[in-house]
């Protein structure tokens, strides 16, 4: 398996949308085609941005490449409402550039917002309009699993898009404060896969509310007009540069707007909401009974509530008005058996406080890991809950959506994520800490060579920690068929096709710490017994996860997550030699990692090669790069076991 960040590196809609999280049934002009109780359809559309369109025909003819031509938006703050105007102009030079940005994607709660389409069309280079009609919009569920977010998408494919065509775009939006959980925040992203030009955004709020800004990068000029408004502008942003793997909201430049407040308040905060769940103490105390036994040991009652927790209470998102971030109570939660990420984690730090284990709820950014990248002090930031605690003075983290991990083992999607720790006085943010190595793998290969020139081979592997996590997850996902042929297909790339391992998985479905696989398998003769043996054997696992090792990214650093493994190969060349020479030991150490091999004579005929593969977890910045991948093809190229051997005579 690719040893990738559990991140999704391109989703640009996701991270240079602006989300809002509010509710509203006022506000939106009567004249409009219902679309559904949250979105609505202006009949009278506005015709200033085709006329804006229009003007911008004859500057097309020599542009070769998809461009924003027009970007403005307006936000208006008031002690009740915020009001969102946005209007964009996207040029489409080809066909490409069609299938890959014809379709608008508007990110939006139905149960807290309010959405007005004004204009949805494409004008081509002959002044031609064509709109779109309201029966053509969809709206979907976006995915939002392990985060608490209720949103939809409304998907708007625009019609009529031809080669050096232009798509327009403008919608409303408006948000009541008063219904707002998290507190109002903005974020609004500069830079896209495209060259954006006449770049606006003007923000204005009535006196008596208290905002904040903060603007990053410096492709956008920004200036408070007056004690109360804010205009940014930029008439020419250059393309964001794209690549493999990168936490796009650690590096994209945004412009925030949110209400001014501390990490201290919005702890107090979340803590006074987070408290509301606290309703049915007697159930709590009845599930700890059912599910431990008195003489279990506060390991034993951990891991059973959190299993509990994990698996039988299934996720479900009800993040309804009124539970954005304020889980449901104790009650409903047992009661119906589902939940978010923080029902989960209320109900787990309830049963863990019970037990006398002092648990506390930890918001998550899960798509950030710097720190520093955070602007302002806003709960928006956050998207996901889990539950930390201390014990023997060990800080563990438990996510309760997570059923493939076990408890000592953080979840590998929230290490070395932006965190903020609910507790009362906390006043800054933290990163939940990451393991050294990741990718834990731990292998012995006993391969027997018998009296006919063939080999008897045989194989365990144990994944441990977010490996084993990892892997149960992945194989968990397939049928019985589907995981024997992976299996079967990974062994035959790595190793030999052959033949077809019959692999046995153990314990699968346990939340436990190791994920062990096996196999045993004939390998048909392919030497003669009376010459003299000159045998290479590829400690193929080894080798399997160097190549999964490499760094593709061209222009921004990349957080290697760490590997480890132990590979352990016995090699008995049988009574038919003798064995001669056993290859070398090595002792490979770089700035990066390191390999060692050490290799043991257990007797005249049987070798213990032995190798220890360490590159921890760490960040490779941009220029280090072709030197970490050189290191890699250095280290494969020395994963070959070699030994001579004479004919016994």
């Amino acid at each position: 398996m690719k040893h990738l960040i559990a991140y999704n590196s391109v989703i640009f809609a996701l991270l240079l949308s602006t989300f809002y999280v509010a509710q509203t049934h006022a506000g939106i002009n009567q004249s409009a085609t219902l679309i559904e109780p949250a979105v609505t359809w202006s009949k009278d559309a506005d015709s200033d941005l085709i006329d804006t369109a229009r003007k911008l025909i004859s500057r097309n003819a020599i542009r070769t490449a998809v461009t924003e031509l027009f970007f403005h938006q307006d936000i208006g703050i008031s002690d009740r409402w915020v009001k969102r105007r946005v209007k964009h102009i996207l040029f489409l030079p080809d066909s490409q550039a069609i299938n890959d940005y014809g379709t608008e994607i508007i990110y939006f709660n139905k149960n807290t917002e309010r959405i007005k389409l004004n204009t949805v069309a494409a004008i081509n280079a002959s002044s031609n309009v064509q709109k779109m009609h309201p029966e053509s919009l969809k709206i979907l569920d976006s995915d939002s699993y392990n985060t608490f977010s209720d949103s939809k998408k409304i998907v708007l494919a625009v019609p009529g898009l031809e080669p050096t065509s232009m798509m327009l775009i403008d919608y409303e939006v408006i948000q009541d404060r008063h219904l707002i959980e998290m507190g109002y925040a903005d974020f609004i992203g500069i830079k896209h896969t495209y060259e954006r030009e006449d770049f606006s955004v003007s923000v204005h709020w009535e006196k008596g509310n208290d905002i904040d800004w903060d603007v990053s990068g410096d492709d956008v000029q920004c200036v408070q007009t007056t004690i109360n408004a804010l205009h940014c502008e930029a008439a020419s942003i250059p393309a964001l540069v794209s690549d493999k793997v990168v936490y796009w909201s650690d590096v994209l430049a945004r412009l925030v707007v949110a209400d001014k407040t501390s990490w201290e308040q919005a702890v107090n905060y979340s803590l006074k909401h987070f408290a509301k769940a606290n309703e049915g103490g007697e159930e709590v105390n009845q599930l700890i009974a059912q599910l431990t036994q008195e003489n279990d040991s506060t390991e034993q009652k951990i891991e059973k509530i959190y299993q509990f927790v994990a698996r039988n209470i299934r996720y479900a998102s009800f993040s309804e008005y009124g539970h954005t971030i304020t889980p449901h109570t104790f009650n409903d939660v047992i009661k119906n058996k589902y939940g978010d990420c923080k029902d989960k984690s209320a109900l787990l730090v309830a049963i863990l406080n019970q037990l006398g284990v002092k648990a506390y709820p930890v918001l998550v950014a899960t798509q950030r890991k710097r720190i520093s990248k955070v602007q302002l002090p806003a709960l928006s930031y956050f998207n996901h809950m889990v539950v930390c605690f201390e014990y023997k003075n060990t800080k563990y983290c438990l996510d309760p959506t997570d059923y493939y991990t076990d408890w000592k083992t953080t979840s590998d999607w929230i290490q070395g994520k932006v965190a903020l720790e609910l507790i009362k006085g906390t006043n800054n943010l933290v990163t939940i800490d990451s393991a050294e190595y990741r990718w834990d793998l731990q292998t012995v290969t006993d391969i027997e060579f018998n009296n006919k020139g063939g080999q008897i081979e045989k194989n365990r592997k144990e994944f441990n920690g977010e490996y084993a996590s990892s892997m149960r997850s992945f194989l968990s996902n397939k049928n019985e068929q589907e995981r024997d042929n992976w299996l079967v297909d990974d062994y035959q790339k790595n190793v030999s096709e052959a033949v077809s391992p019959d692999f046995e998985i153990h314990k699968l479905d346990a939340m436990q710490k190791k994920l062990v696989t096996t196999f045993e398998v004939e390998h048909q003769p392919f030497v003669a017994l009376n010459e003299n043996l000159i045998y290479t054997e590829n400690d193929a696992w080894i080798n399997s996860e160097l190549s999964n090792s490499m760094i593709n990214n061209k222009h921004y650093g990349y957080w290697f997550t760490g590997l480890k493994v132990k590979s352990k190969y016995l090699i008995d060349i049988g009574s038919a030699w003798k064995l001669q020479t056993v290859g070398a030991e090595l002792e490979l150490v770089n700035k990066f990692g390191a390999m060692y091999r050490y290799i043991k004579s257990l007797n005249k005929q049987k070798l213990e090669y032995n190798t220890l593969l360490k590159i921890p977890a760490q960040y490779v910045e941009v220029e280090d790069i072709p030197m970490f991948n050189q290191f890699i093809k250095n280290l494969k190229a020395q994963t070959q076991l070699q030994l001579t051997a004479n004919v016994e005579r």
